[in-house]
């Protein structure tokens, strides 16, 4: 799918003709688009295919006068999938007054965001993609905000639970916290790039940009990476919780067993068709009954003793 963004319209279904500039968008394309883009802009097919891998690293290219940013997105999984976050791989295209992005499929983010960087596109294009590039990090910081959100949730559960789904909840979360840590310093070496290196000439305010953008995901890689040594923590601790939790529980059983196997030993005692001192005695019920009680007030005050209960 080929669309283009206009100003006042938002984006706009590609129609025959194509725009010498402007915002370009290339959702999970065909054969047939990356030829008629690759054609039309004088950009070589490798560089638009090369966000098309899933699993694509972050990283910069030039290859005839276009300038390749592979960049990274957090991606929210549905709620079918075990990991709540995956990376989705962006491709940042520019060439002249063109900026190509590139991503197998779409994002909320192109509609909000991303949308916000491209007011400057037509007299300073390189500072567009930057602002896509400080999108990108928001969306980090965004979905790390969210990955809190959702692990205080589980704690909650957890001190109660003695199953363990909730800490194969929390480690699906740390698969999360991982890729992004990994995504993002990724970004802050293409970043760093960049910054020594920019595909076009870039003034001052661009560079400062770009250091704030720097700042900005060096600030997302420390925050995924501490929540991800706090996550492993927890899940050491917790998984110590239930295994606690689970033996208090079988520990109550046990009492609980031992205690009533008094009065049901007595009883079956009685039960059988042998005979019994008292047996025919018109008290010996209530009195087998009073016998049970003191011995189970005995044990009873014996494990409060030990404090076992």
């Amino acid at each position: 799918m080929l669309q283009i963004y206009h100003p006042h319209q938002g984006w706009q279904q590609a129609q025959s003709s194509l725009p010498a500039q402007g915002w370009l968008k290339l959702i999970n394309p065909s054969k047939e688009a990356i030829h008629q883009v690759s054609r039309h802009y004088q950009i070589a097919s490798e560089l638009i295919e090369a966000a098309l891998d899933p699993n694509a690293r972050p990283r910069l290219h030039s290859q005839e006068g276009a300038h390749l940013v592979l960049s990274h997105l957090p991606l929210a999984q549905p709620d079918s999938e075990r990991v709540p976050f995956g990376i989705l791989p962006v491709g940042i295209i520019l060439k002249d007054q063109l900026v190509l992005t590139v991503c197998l499929q779409d994002s909320p983010i192109w509609q909000t965001k991303m949308a916000q960087g491209l007011a400057t596109l037509d007299e300073r294009p390189l500072q567009s993609v930057y602002r896509l590039l400080a999108a990108s990090t928001n969306a980090f910081l965004d979905a790390l905000k969210r990955i809190e959100h959702r692990v205080t949730a589980v704690e909650q559960a957890l001190q109660k639970s003695i199953k363990n789904r909730q800490v194969f909840k929390l480690l699906n979360h740390n698969k999360s916290l991982i890729a992004f840590a990994t995504s993002l310093h990724s970004m802050v070496q293409v970043l760093n790039r960049l910054h020594a290196q920019p595909p076009v000439p870039a003034d001052q305010h661009d560079q400062d940009l770009l250091l704030d953008i720097k700042v900005a995901t060096a600030q997302a890689q420390a925050i995924a990476a501490i929540h991800s040594a706090n996550l492993r923590n927890l899940m050491d601790a917790y998984s110590a919780a239930i295994e606690n939790n689970l033996s208090l529980v079988v520990q109550h059983l046990s009492i609980y067993v031992i205690i009533m196997a008094v009065p049901m030993g007595i009883a079956g005692l009685y039960g059988m068709n042998t005979p019994l001192p008292l047996q025919d005695e018109p008290y010996i019920l209530a009195l087998l009954v009073v016998i049970s009680l003191v011995v189970v007030g005995l044990i009873t005050r014996a494990f409060k003793a030990r404090r076992i209960i």
